[in-house]
């Protein structure tokens, strides 16, 4: 994941910077909503399914049928109910991913080689002749970026060998089992890791615009990042587990109702 990172900031560092708007905007809307997650996705993991169903379902969607209006519109809308209804298996589902994800991108670390694209890097350039893109200059130096490092993701998942890919079912599968007989507490988990991963991308975008380099920081010291990374973690999944209680679904209450009932006529 960090050979990834710094390709981009290599990659997006030069004499050509990008937008304000393409750094700024999602960078403060990461860091917000990742606070919201981090420390209240418990509390809020209807509307968060919810959000994330849509997502999954646009997604899905545009790959395979492209990006049409009308399949589009019924594959999100599809998606948004699923992950309602089936509010527990969805969110157990989105936590396997992020542990799959996350352990495939551990593994494939030393079989990554992501070449240098000419457009977006130039070493011999002079950084006091840096001039800002336009939004859609920037969002196309983006997508070449994002099209270089797939190609690169590609080939290192064919070389990854069977039992590190095997390593990462585990890990998903171990989820799932957390999630089977510990729900709350692989929910506010998956919640708290999604929230700090969100807060940290949006605070190397936020200083990737003053001109600092946070990915070659972290690089440099790992450890720490990393202590840092699984204290937030540690501390999210506590708060939630201790303040967001849910609350009873009108099915719960109306059995309470109906064993109040009983009782009293007993």
């Amino acid at each position: 994941m960090l050979e990834i990172l710094e390709n981009f900031e290599s990659a997006m560092s030069g004499t050509e910077r990008l937008s304000p708007s393409v750094l700024i905007g999602p960078g403060v809307a990461a860091v917000i909503a990742g606070l919201f997650v981090w420390l209240g996705g418990l509390g809020l993991k209807r509307l968060l399914a919810a959000i994330a169903g849509a997502i999954c379902g646009g997604i899905l969607a545009s790959v395979a049928i492209g990006l049409t209006v009308v399949p589009t519109a019924a594959s999100i809308a599809v998606g948004l109910v699923v992950a309602m209804v089936f509010e527990k298996v969805f969110v157990t589902a989105l936590a396997a991913g992020l542990a799959t994800a996350a352990g495939a991108a551990f593994f494939i670390g030393p079989y990554m080689q992501i070449s240098p694209v000419a457009e977006l890097v130039r070493q011999d350039e002079d950084p006091s002749q840096a001039t800002t893109l336009s939004g859609g200059q920037s969002i196309s130096k983006i997508r070449a970026w994002i099209i270089n490092v797939r190609g690169a993701v590609g080939q290192a998942c064919s070389q990854m060998p069977a039992h590190k890919w095997a390593l990462t079912a585990v890990l998903g599968l171990v989820v799932v089992a957390g999630g089977s007989f510990f729900w709350r507490l692989t929910a506010a988990l998956y919640f708290s890791s999604a929230g700090t991963i969100l807060v940290f991308a949006g605070m190397i975008l936020l200083l990737f615009y003053k001109g600092v380099m946070p990915v070659s920081r972290i690089c440099r010291r790992p450890s720490l990042y990393s202590g840092l990374f699984a204290v937030m973690v540690a501390f999210g999944t506590a708060e939630q587990l201790l303040l967001c209680r849910s609350g009873k679904t009108p099915s719960d209450k109306k059995q309470t109702g109906a064993n109040s009932s009983k009782s009293e006529r007993k």
